[in-house]
């Protein structure tokens, strides 16, 4: 059967191709192609032509082809077994296997595995395993890239990143850094988060690096590292790529949401909808304004088709999306939901507040890693931004912040937090309340009169206003194509934990790869070298003779030449 080429490159580009005598060659445009035979439009007719008679190049090309759509049909069964929270589940090992093998010219299956496999084992032969597994994605992408050069660039890049984690477990510091170095080249003038903060972890060691920590010097000089989360001091393997859905570059549409305008648009693409049938794609956090109206950020609500509200004491109503700002520096939304709540609103601070004010930040954070319970921190306020719409708070945000309000003492928000940048330090962004006034009532929502409360502590604060503080699942058919661009935004589900900023901490110690031991320094396998100077015999008067032997007798500070990790006490885990 033919089958349609489903890829964000054209496929359908006219090129000239050639049979494999190089004696007769056409101009024609690809409209379908299968295993066998490919459909090319001359414009004039239609011709179809057998696989094995054309060109090395065409073929290639062909194979190209196949590696992008068979990608694309494991991406589709790959997201739906990615929905765990997990990943040392041995099932979900299983499976993407199976998937791989199913469509084998795809990359997806292996590219997810490559970074899993060591992270839910430490066997060697398994560690081996995911060597050969990202080498194979590695081939496969760069099979792409012949034909597309700008296709996957991304991807190749976390793959070869994902490798580089996997040769500082085998404990060389050498392929560690020259696959850092590779991943930096993927992406030229942009350097991922999680290569950037790989170099940056083990050039901050103590180790002897050698010859490694200059090339992981000229890693971090390969362009300006993305933006990312704030992350403990272990090596990360990513899962940040280019899309693996694709569409015909005919059939594509202009997708601008006019975001950089200055007004606030009002929509009603979320009708009420069952929730079967639809994935549970990303999720964020919002608040109540009113029993009948709810707010987030407007990057959290992007592309879905159904929206349920919960909190941690029971709360569960579905949602539409009412309205969304258009301005590009007001990321909000309001949403309408589908029955009223009978809990008190949060108030909307109608002045903003003043500098170095106590805060204590509010949200549902990280629902793969955490249960999904309301999470507050403490801070002050640091910065307001020049364009008077923002401001920088020093309270801990985490993925899936994205909407969570910022309150003071008595309540009341002072700022809704749509971002974090930890490049170089904490920058936690939050829209102020002015802004989010008036986008409510330029909105049509009549807020409640504010009646200031009185709260001794942030406890009591965070006490009363925990209910009204709700956790957004966001649901659509397939998952949404997210930018990278908020950096606290939605938390993907079809990737759950997998992609939680498309992030994985490895948790092995970096000294001994989880081994829990080290080579000892002073024996080889358990044996030391002693030299001594021994009596071999005796002259004719009796006069000793004397030569250096050397003695192998056993190390007593070691077993069989292995000593107890002094970095992680012998735990083969990060302290």
């Amino acid at each position: 059967m033919i089958t349609r080429p489903i890829s964000a490159q054209n496929l359908s580009q006219r090129r000239t191709w050639t049979d494999v005598s190089g004696q007769h060659s056409v101009d024609a445009q690809m409209v379908e192609f299968n295993d066998t035979a490919v459909k090319l439009n001359t414009g004039k007719q239609a011709v179809v032509l057998q696989r094995n008679k054309l060109s090395k190049t065409d073929r290639e090309y062909l194979e190209a082809c196949d590696v992008l759509r068979q990608s694309a049909e494991q991406a589709d069964r790959v997201a739906s077994q990615l929905q765990t929270d997990n990943l040392r589940n041995a099932s979900l090992m299983a499976a993407l296997e199976a998937i791989g093998k199913s469509s084998p010219s795809g990359f997806v299956s292996d590219f997810y595995l490559g970074g899993l496999k060591p992270v839910q084992t430490r066997k060697e032969v398994e560690i081996k395993e995911a060597v050969r597994i990202n080498q194979r994605a590695i081939v496969a992408i760069k099979k792409v890239q012949q034909f597309f050069p700008d296709a996957h660039a991304q991807t190749l890049a976390s793959v070869y990143n994902n490798q580089a984690v996997v040769a500082a477990r085998n404990g060389s510091a050498e392929g560690f850094a020259n696959f850092l170095k590779l991943s930096g080249e993927a992406t030229p003038g942009t350097l991922s988060f999680a290569t950037h903060h790989n170099a940056s972890l083990l050039l901050s060691t103590e180790m002897n690096l050698g010859g490694a920590g200059r090339t992981l010097a000229t890693v971090m000089g390969l362009g300006n590292p993305e933006p990312g989360p704030r992350v403990q001091s272990r090596l990360l393997y990513t899962f940040a790529h280019d899309p693996f859905h694709f569409e015909m570059e005919s059939s594509r549409t202009d997708s601008s949401d006019g975001s950089d305008g200055d007004s606030m648009e009002m929509t009603g693409n979320t009708a009420p909808v069952s929730l079967e049938n639809l994935d549970l794609v990303s999720s964020g956090s919002a608040f109540l304004l009113t029993p009948h109206h709810a707010m987030t950020n407007r990057h959290v609500v992007k592309d879905v088709e159904a929206l349920l509200l919960t909190n941690d004491q029971g709360v569960e109503v579905k949602a539409t999306i009412m309205a969304v700002s258009r301005h590009s520096n007001i990321d909000l939304a309001i949403l309408k939901l589908d029955e009223p709540i009978d809990i008190a609103p949060l108030p909307l601070r109608k002045s903003n507040p003043r500098q170095e004010e106590e805060i204590v930040a509010l949200g549902y954070p990280l629902p793969g890693r955490y249960e999904p319970s309301l999470m507050s921190n403490r801070g002050s306020i640091s910065k307001f931004m020049a364009d008077g719409k923002s401001m920088l708070h020093t309270a801990t945000v985490e993925p899936g912040n994205s909407g969570g309000p910022c309150v003071d003492l008595s309540g009341q928000v002072v700022g809704v937090n749509y971002a974090t940048d930890r490049e170089n330090e904490v920058r936690n962004y939050a829209v102020l309340s002015e802004d989010a006034v008036r986008f409510a009532e330029a909105s049509g929502v009549e807020l409640p009169s504010v009646i200031p409360a009185t709260h001794a502590t942030f406890a009591d604060t965070i006490e009363a206003c925990r209910d009204a503080v709700l956790m957004v699942h966001c649901y659509a058919t397939a998952r949404p194509s997210s930018s990278s661009e908020r950096l606290t935004g939605e938390t993907s589900e079809s990737d759950r934990s997998a992609t939680q900023f498309s992030l994985i901490a490895d948790d092995c110690c970096l000294w001994c790869g989880g081994r829990t031991y080290v080579t000892c320094p002073d024996c080889v396998n358990g044996r030391r070298s002693v030299r001594k100077v021994v009596v071999v015999g005796r002259t004719i008067n009796g006069s000793p003779i004397t030569a250096p032997k050397i003695f192998r007798p056993d190390c007593p500070s070691c077993n069989h030449g292995k000593v107890s990790c002094p970095a992680c006490r012998g735990t083969g885990n990060i302290r």
